[in-house]
């Protein structure tokens, strides 16, 4: 299996949450996140160089300020690293730092070739050049409240929010190429609304893969268009986001299973794509009022 296709892997990134000085408190190896890697932790005062890693980094600022230096391209800058700002880190560039202080700091990781998808697709210029810029300590509200949503998904530990987290990625992303991008965004607009065939081949292709682990790359294939795009159109043809229409979809078949089966709720969760019984339970019984038991049972 591909390192995309099994996860991304704290291995894959810069370790700074894993560094002895520092606890970690939580972070995403095991859900299965394709594109996206996150981690909790709160930082000790820590110096050192960082390697380089082949994907970018945004550091998010969750609890106590911080002092920092950083060493990028033989310039050296200095910031205090405030609760809720975020910093870049750029891919295949080492780094020098020196942090001061406990913050407690959300790092998400986010596969370069996300970046240059949307590059491609939004930006004028060459998608292939490095298309942020490394800022540091800085505020932006949309930032926070994506990068926020992220840790939510993590702290829940569902492998099935992976899909979700896929979707607060894409936008995290476009709106970082859009603020904090080296290239000027093109004029590109999003058709009106898929052809009725491709909505179809997506709904057949959904209801044919709800047990396995649905990502956006997969569902943009099955739908043919651009990630960029699917979320978007997705919700004006389905009334509501991809992630929310798939649990629907797999509640609706855990109902029938649960009416016409006597199969265990451990096997319909398994069946059904949740990510454990425990989660199908709550989700099926925020969606249908009680719980798969007393469904079963007529309740």
């Amino acid at each position: 299996m591909s390192a995309a296709k099994a996860g991304f892997s704290a291995q894959e990134t810069h370790g700074i949450a894993l560094r002895p000085e520092n606890r970690l408190l939580i972070h995403s190896e095991g859900l299965g996140w394709r594109n996206v890697y996150a981690s909790l932790a709160e930082e000790s005062p820590w110096q050192g160089r960082l390697g380089s890693c082949a994907d970018y980094c945004i550091a998010l600022d969750v609890g106590q300020p911080a002092a920092v230096t950083r060493r990028l391209d033989d310039r050296t800058e200095t910031a205090t690293f405030l609760p809720r700002q975020f910093t870049i880190i750029p891919p295949d560039q080492p780094s020098w730092w020196q942090i001061s202080g406990n913050p407690q700091v959300l790092l998400v990781y986010i596969r370069r070739s996300v970046f240059r998808r949307l590059a491609a697709e939004l930006c004028r210029g060459d998608p292939e050049a490095d298309p942020l810029r490394p800022v540091l300590a800085v505020h932006d509200p949309l930032v926070e409240q994506l990068a926020l949503g992220i840790l939510t998904a993590l702290r829940s530990g569902h492998d099935t929010d992976a899909l979700y987290v896929d979707m607060l990625a894409q936008s995290m992303a476009a709106h970082l190429l859009r603020q904090h991008g080296h290239q000027p965004a093109a004029r590109n607009r999003p058709p009106a609304q898929a052809p009725a065939g491709r909505l179809q081949r997506l709904r057949d292709y959904i209801e044919a893969h709800l047990e396995e682990r649905l990502s956006l790359d997969d569902l943009a294939a099955a739908a043919g268009l651009h990630p960029v795009y699917l979320a978007r159109l997705f919700r004006r043809s389905f009334g509501v986001p991809p992630h929310q229409y798939i649990l629907q979809r797999r509640v609706e078949r855990a109902k029938r299973l649960l009416r016409s089966t006597d199969q265990p709720l451990t096997e319909i969760a398994l069946a059904c794509g949740f990510a454990s019984p425990s989660h199908f339970s709550a989700s099926f019984r925020r969606l249908v009022g009680c719980s798969p038991s007393t469904y079963r049972r007529g309740g």
